[in-house]
């Protein structure tokens, strides 16, 4: 059996989370979930909050993982990413359009 994390929201971060929702402009992703967080707080199961959300049930599982171990920060936000991409030879884009320009260029007389 999977192991199930328990959402105990305090009265302070179901406020924050109400807030969030009812005020102003946020993220899609954001008010999602904290609406997950809403609805496992009040006893969901994971299928129910995918369900009524409109979002796939292992989202509903991570964002209630990320809470609890990580916090209501964690959860609502998403993690920084700090993957390095290589570029595949040391011009970049633009010395590869550069280079085909000047292949096909007239040239000078």
């Amino acid at each position: 059996m999977k192991k199930q994390y328990h959402v105990r929201l305090t009265r302070e971060e179901r406020n924050h989370l109400v807030t969030l929702l009812f005020g102003g402009t946020q993220k899609v992703h954001e008010i999602k979930r904290a609406q997950i967080l809403l609805k496992a707080d009040d006893g969901w199961t994971h299928q129910q909050i995918a369900d009524a959300i409109q979002v796939g049930r292992a989202t509903s599982e991570r964002i209630r993982k990320r809470y609890a171990e990580a916090g209501l920060e964690a959860a609502l936000h998403e993690k920084k990413r700090n993957r390095i991409y290589e570029r595949k030879n040391g011009w970049g884009r633009r010395g590869s359009f550069d280079r085909i320009v000047q292949q096909y260029a007239p040239s000078r007389l």
